[in-house]
């Protein structure tokens, strides 16, 4: 494959790249966004039963609190705790209650070499387009091994 120059736009660079990278990527982000679900399903049930005291609920709190998490009954009380004591160290800052989980926690991160080292005797290439279509898109054609 010839090399091209960065002022060369005749010629696509492109890279060879594992045919299974692209299902690894859409799997970890589904796994993202997953997680990003279920805690949102957390903390959205604790906010909205709120305990007088952060410190000590009451049983009707847990009661509550359980109830009001999708699949609470079986959530490990540990869980509920870590969450409240997140929630509350917001509202000693902010002096307020968090909207929600997006509010609360910042972006999660991704192992982004995770996803690169996914690797099998298939590969892929991976063509960049001009600069007119579609703000640089990638294309991928899979490549047969010899």
């Amino acid at each position: 494959m010839p090399r091209s120059s960065a002022s060369d736009t005749s010629t696509a660079a492109s890279r060879l790249i594992s045919s299974a990278t692209p299902t690894t990527a859409q799997e970890q982000a589904g796994r993202l966004l997953r997680s990003a679900h279920w805690r949102a399903g957390v903390i959205a049930g604790v906010l909205v039963t709120w305990p007088a005291d952060a410190h000590k609920r009451t049983a009707q709190e847990w009661d509550a609190v359980r109830a009001a998490i999708p699949g609470g009954r079986d959530l490990p009380a540990r869980i509920i705790k870590a969450r409240t004591r997140q929630i509350a160290a917001f509202v000693q800052t902010h002096r307020r209650l968090p909207t929600d989980v997006f509010e609360l926690e910042e972006a999660p991160r991704a192992a982004l070499m995770l996803v690169l080292a996914a690797c099998d005797r298939q590969q892929a290439t991976i063509e960049r387009s001009d600069a007119k279509s579609a703000a640089g898109a990638a294309a991928v054609a899979i490549a047969h091994p010899p």
